[in-house]
């Protein structure tokens, strides 16, 4: 699959900003009473028009971040697989290890998980000559030991929902599920706490004054906190909750990259892709008819859009008595916000558009 100019330029601004984190990483980790802030000083060392928001992970260490704003159709799984061979490559310096990819809806899941694990397709094809052939595809449910993320380029899928913490007891991520071969054993309660005293936020059973001490819970959770995985965020946007953010840099990423075609004000973005570069590479398939309405209030778009419709569907039940074809038009709505928390009234959301459709 040969790339597109625009795919290439983002893959080189990738390579050239893991470049530079690589180099201020280094200076950090030989001057830690310096506390050096790297991702920041890589980030304005690259000179990126967009500012960069400091975020650390679970156990609070600086969390390197970042956005690749890509319209929608422009290859962002495509991207995301170069990408996790870049940061590899350049900023971890190997082949294995584990990559958490985050989606946000089943069917975004299914397509990209069929899609990674088919040999033949060549978004799988880039991941096994990134890892010499040893790629591993996992669901939650699956079981897998250390030896399979030290040999392997472990690629575990993951629901935006199933990684979205409520209660421990309630979301099996975080319940005790027998990854035992990641800890060490109940009664080592020295290796416990040496385990323990490197990575503070791992969930465990009891406290430190109980008979056993802290007991460090088996779950998948905890052994992602353990293998410090690539997080992979697509649509990202649906990610910016509290709880959500702090769930994901809970697992203790060494990266977060993030995949949007609207990322919020929060995001770091590295790449911004415009949609006529798209269009220059006839990634545009679609006749684009444009209508500019002196009124730009939402409500009042919608209700030009949903006449639109209406007008469409009268045509397609005139094609429907020719032909016995009926062809459904559909109208697609983008709102500014989703989540059940981000309804403050700033932004457009869906709840606000359902409510008005309705009445």
């Amino acid at each position: 699959m040969e790339l597109k100019d625009y795919q290439q330029k983002t893959l080189d601004q990738i390579k050239d900003y893991l470049t530079l984190l690589d180099v201020w990483k280094k200076r950090a980790d030989n001057n830690p009473d310096l506390e050096i802030d790297f991702p920041t000083k890589a980030w304005e060392k690259a000179q990126i028009p967009h500012s960069y928001i400091l975020r650390k992970n679970g156990i609070g260490n600086p969390l390197p971040n970042f956005c690749l704003k890509i319209p929608t159709g422009g290859g962002k799984t495509l991207l995301a697989v170069k990408t996790i061979d870049i940061v590899n490559q350049v900023y971890l310096k190997k082949q294995t290890g584990m990559i958490l990819w985050i989606v946000p809806t089943t069917q975004i899941y299914r397509q990209t998980l069929k899609n990674l694990k088919d040999k033949a397709h060549p978004y799988r094809q880039f991941l096994d000559i990134a890892s010499c052939n040893k790629t591993l595809i996992l669901e939650k449910t699956d079981r897998f030991a250390p030896l399979d993320v030290e040999e392997n380029l472990v690629i575990l899928m993951l629901m935006l929902p199933a990684a979205n913490r409520q209660t421990k007891e309630t979301l099996k991520v975080f319940k005790d599920n027998g990854f035992s071969d990641f800890f060490p054993p109940e009664d080592d309660r020295e290796g416990q706490t040496i385990i323990l005293n490197k990575i503070s936020n791992l969930d465990t059973f009891e406290d430190k004054d109980g008979f056993w001490g802290r007991q460090i819970i088996t779950s998948l959770g905890n052994t992602l906190r353990i293998c410090q995985p690539i997080i992979i965020l697509d649509e990202g946007q649906k990610a910016y909750s509290d709880l959500a953010q702090e769930t994901l840099r809970g697992f203790n990423p060494s990266m977060i990259v993030e995949l949007s075609a609207t990322p919020p004000d929060k995001s770091n973005i590295l790449v911004e892709i415009f949609g006529q570069e798209l269009n220059n590479e006839e990634m545009i398939k679609l006749d684009l008819h444009v209508i500019n309405k002196a009124d730009v209030g939402w409500k009042e778009t919608l209700i030009v859009a949903i006449g639109k419709r209406e007008t469409l569907e009268k045509k397609a039940l005139e094609y429907e008595s020719n032909c016995s074809r009926y062809i459904r038009p559909i109208c697609v709505i983008q709102v500014d916000r989703t989540g059940k928390d981000q309804r403050t009234g700033s932004y457009i959301h869906s709840e606000d558009v359902k409510d008005f459709l309705i009445k």
